[in-house]
């Protein structure tokens, strides 16, 4: 049975900015790091859950995706917070990715 994929341009959009940011945390920590292959490990979980749940696959915000599929699973980018003198900081670049139905 065939699968059918609908990606919005705003998912398409998302889709660069993850890719994006993959590629920031490896420049930045290197290929090898832990950061980078925490970023690269939910990248590809999150795509794999859109190849399993075809569907039409909308942007959610700059890192996140909404599936409209059997049933609706969000793709959400969960950044690092720091706590520092007290207070929670929220990592500009770190990050991982999950999914939610």
């Amino acid at each position: 049975m065939d699968k059918t994929f609908v990606l919005t341009d705003g998912a398409l959009a998302n889709l660069e900015n993850m890719q994006k940011r993959v590629w920031d945390i490896e420049m930045k920590y290197g290929l090898g790091s832990d950061e980078a292959t925490k970023a690269v490990f939910t990248f590809s979980q999150m795509l794999m859950t859109i190849l399993r749940w075809p569907g039409r696959v909308m942007a959610e915000d700059n890192l996140s995706l909404i599936i409209d599929s059997s049933i609706v699973i969000g793709i959400i980018w969960h950044p690092v917070r720091h706590k520092v003198e007290e207070k929670w900081i929220t990592d500009p670049l770190l990050g991982e990715w999950s999914s939610h139905s």
